[in-house]
């Protein structure tokens, strides 16, 4: 999922009393369907919530990046001696900089290109591998305090779209992401909880239509996947 990357600078006070919530991922938060900046998922939770006072979302979202930490760049053909990992990417430093309350992670559509994917070890499964280390890293910046919310993907509606395969992404990653979020919530459940956004998404009214191209929300889906959000946001870290 490629789109011009655009660097996340953090120029607004922080607030007092409220929770500062850092948002990982790749284009789809970042903002792909030449939306806006203030047309993202992250910013429409952010208006959404501004009137309760209690959230600050900030958009680490890095176009094309994947967990896997050794997945290559590219979309059909990949590029040699490339790493698009996010934790390898421009926007990791200024997000463990945040020190954020709350940090949400939305990744695992770009690890579903078949030659990022073969990359994941069946014996070893190191994208689970990859996912409990960033989980672990965001736990670590504060001790105690910061907690994480796994999301998984949206579906892909369309075979192919920027070289992602559907039969990966639906069939195997999101699935996998499931899991791994359920699992992750159970065992640290007031550290880690799991946002499934996929079946939200669709509950909500997202399809194919709320796609520019079958991958990336348009206006319409960024709303659908803001909201989501900050119910969740509200439901669950109201009190925090």
């Amino acid at each position: 999922v490629v789109v011009v990357a655009v660097v996340v600078v953090v120029t607004q006070p922080l607030m007092a009393n409220g929770l500062v919530v850092g948002c990982i991922g790749d284009s789809i938060t970042q903002g792909g369907c030449q939306v806006s900046s203030e047309q993202t998922y992250v910013s429409v939770a952010n208006r959404t919530l501004a009137p309760t006072r209690k959230f600050q979302l900030f958009n680490f979202g890095v176009s094309g990046c994947t967990m896997l930490s050794d997945a290559l760049c590219g979309a059909t053909t990949p590029v040699r001696g490339s790493n698009c990992s996010w934790v390898a990417s421009w926007a990791a430093k200024p997000a463990y900089a945040l020190r954020a309350d709350v940090y949400t992670i939305l990744l695992g559509t770009n690890d579903a290109r078949s030659f990022n994917w073969i990359l994941n070890s069946n014996s070893t499964d190191d994208f689970a591998l990859d996912y409990y280390a960033l989980i672990g890293h965001l736990l670590g910046l504060r001790p105690g305090v910061t907690r994480v919310v796994v999301m998984s993907p949206i579906p892909l509606y369309i075979d192919g779209s920027f070289g992602i395969s559907a039969r990966l992404l639906n069939d195997l990653v999101v699935p996998k992401v499931q899991r791994l979020g359920q699992l992750t919530s159970m065992l640290l459940h007031d550290r880690v909880t799991f946002l499934d956004m996929n079946a939200e998404y669709v509950k909500s009214g997202g399809g194919a239509s709320t796609t520019c191209d079958g991958c990336h929300p348009n206006v319409q889906g960024n709303i659908v996947m803001g909201k989501v959000l900050a119910d969740y946001l509200l439901a669950n870290y109201n009190n925090m």
